[in-house]
Order: structure tokens, then sequence, then C-alpha cells
């Protein structure tokens, strides 16, 4: 199974500069797909992201666009 994660962006990078974080939703596997599936993380939007307080943690099965990075590596 591949798994397509999101490269951060500039807006990525403003939110950060900020303080707050901007999510990924890593898709849950449902069932047996095979070797051959091939699953897409979608980020957060950025509104939301923006309006979200900086204290407010994120929700269950999200990960920080940054943490993603560094699980690529």
């Amino acid at each position: 199974m591949t798994i397509r994660l999101p490269q951060p962006s500039i807006l990525d990078h403003l939110l950060r500069a900020m303080g707050k974080k901007r999510a990924v939703y890593l898709p849950r596997p449902q069932g047996e797909r095979g070797q051959y599936a091939y699953m897409v993380a979608r980020k957060e939007s950025f509104l939301k992201a923006l309006l979200r307080p900086k204290d407010e943690p994120l929700h269950d099965g999200c990960v920080d666009v940054f943490e993603v990075e560094e699980l690529q590596e």
C-alpha cells in the first residue's frame, strides 16, 4: 500500500510563523486492498487552521503538516 503525503506549502510556513498548526488527515485502511492500493492524505482547510486558537490540540487521527515531513525522511 502506498500513502501519498502532502508537502508543506508557503501557507503552512505562514501558519507556523503565527504559532498555529495545520492538520493532515491520514487515511484509515479499509479492509484488504492489496499491495497496489494507493491512498492520499489530505490537508485541513487553510482558513480552518487560521481561525483555530493556538492552544487547541489537533483532532484524533491528525498530525501536523511538519510532523508528516519528518516521517518521510
